[in-house]
């Protein structure tokens, strides 16, 4: 996770990498934020994509989820 976070902070601000869909096993987002992105920008970005995020930061997993099909 710390990997993924250190790659994800790396990213110019003009990336196309959707990093908004980052979230916690749990759903919480857990972005820490810096100049370019914070936590509201995410929820934002995510409610744009029609995904439901709670006034308290959280997505719900099961119903968001992708899992891989076997």
């Amino acid at each position: 996770a710390r990997q993924v976070g250190g790659i994800l902070r790396a990213l110019p601000s003009d990336t196309k990498i959707p990093w908004w869909r980052i979230m916690n096993v749990q759903g919480y987002l857990s972005i820490r934020g810096n100049w370019t992105a914070d936590k509201q920008l995410q929820r934002k970005l995510l409610i744009d994509e029609g995904v439901g995020v709670s006034d308290n930061m959280v997505v719900n997993i099961e119903k968001y989820r992708w899992e891989i099909k076997k």
